[in-house]
């Protein structure tokens, strides 16, 4: 095996740069891996050791799971897929100099870029506040799945009366299926406004609720169910609840977007397994306000409504594959699931100028940029 001085290794790495067209350990520290002209890792010797290069083999055609546990996670080169990789690192620079602490994008399943800046590696982790609510709402399929409740059940049927400031009549007609599609009817003082699905409101107090249901329908607590269910299947190693939303790494965020763009599967292990639910929370969800599903946000609609319900005609993000599946959360927390181009993409960090809810002017600048460096 061959070695080479992990000096001059560094001298050829961007800050914080890991996996293009190598496999990453845990033996592989971040900023210690080689740039996209090979293939390094960390030895148990502490050196840096030449490894197999996926890129231009047959098995980077297949997709890839990287394992449950463990810092492993096979990458390939963007040469060896025709990315434009000057395009690249304009991208990262823009991401960087708004304030991103992370960004990672694999192609079926193999990382092809994960950049960390701020003094972030791939173990760190923040709040990502309202992409969590994509990752409720799988798990309210998978309680679906298993019998425990049906979305057309009325909120009531599970949590204790009295939970909003209606009437008793008027807070009885509320179903899960209006708090997934954000038309409960209600204001975020959990107050009357109007009959559920007449008015889209992007509504997370009311949200917070479906959180109640499930710990109610399952018996168990969101973080032991969401371990049980979601977090442990598909390796995310990370996460956890915390008081509002999930606490997550980038790679956790990734994990996820990859089991959405596998339709619910893991490896041939069956994680959502109600793929009607499944494919109706990834498409309109209602008329009110066709860019959204069941807690994700959907482009390539003709209108939206955006989280203080100001309204646009044309697609979420103008400049970005129509079929781009959102989660995305205040202070630009991104994952975006994009099947028609194999890739998930994260984006971990604070807000990238004032902070907004769900979507920002960063998401269709930022998809400008990716355009630029992927194949057309």
């Amino acid at each position: 095996m061959s070695r080479i001085p992990l000096t001059a290794i560094l001298l050829l790495t961007a800050p914080t740069l890991i996996a293009c067209a190598w496999s990453c350990s845990s033996d592989s520290p971040a900023g210690e891996t080689g740039g996209a002209g090979g293939s390094a890792f960390l030895d148990a010797a502490g050196d840096v050791a030449d490894t197999p290069d996926v890129s231009d083999s047959s098995a980077s055609a297949e997709f890839y799971y990287p394992p449950l546990t463990g810092d492993e996670w096979e990458g390939v080169s963007p040469a060896s897929l025709g990315w434009n990789e000057t395009a690249l690192e304009d991208l990262l620079a823009y991401a960087e100099s708004k304030n991103s602490t992370a960004v990672l994008v694999t192609y079926r399943g193999r990382l092809v870029v994960e950049r960390y800046f701020q003094g972030w590696d791939l173990h760190t982790t923040q709040t990502i506040h309202s992409s969590a609510k994509s990752m409720l709402s799988a798990l309210v399929g998978i309680c679906v799945e298993d019998g425990l409740l049906t979305i057309d059940d009325f909120v009531n049927d599970h949590v204790p009366a009295g939970w909003t400031s209606a009437s008793p009549s008027q807070e009885s007609a509320i179903t899960i299926r209006h708090l997934l599609t954000m038309t409960s009817g209600l204001d975020d003082d959990l107050a009357y406004v109007g009959p559920p699905n007449t008015i889209w409101h992007y509504n997370t107090p009311a949200y917070q609720m479906l959180r109640v249901v499930v710990e109610a329908a399952t018996a168990m607590s969101i973080e032991a169910f969401s371990e049980q269910r979601l977090w442990g299947p598909t390796g995310m190693q990370h996460a956890q609840w915390g008081p509002s939303s999930v606490i997550a790494s980038g790679r956790d965020m990734v994990r996820f977007g990859l089991l959405i763009s596998k339709d619910g599967d893991w490896d041939g292990n069956v994680v959502l397994g109600n793929k009607s639910y499944l494919s109706a929370s990834l498409q309109p969800s209602q008329t009110l306000n066709p860019a959204y599903g069941y807690l994700w946000w959907l482009n390539g609609q003709t209108s939206f409504i955006l989280p203080g319900d100001s309204s646009g005609t044309g697609y979420l993000i103008p400049d970005a594959p129509a079929d781009v599946l959102g989660a995305l959360g205040l202070g630009d927390k991104k994952i975006y699931v994009v099947k028609s181009k194999d890739i998930v993409v994260v984006r971990h960090g604070d807000a990238s100028g004032v902070p907004q809810l769900a979507l920002s002017s960063f998401d269709n600048v930022f998809w400008q940029k990716l355009n630029a460096v992927l194949p057309q």
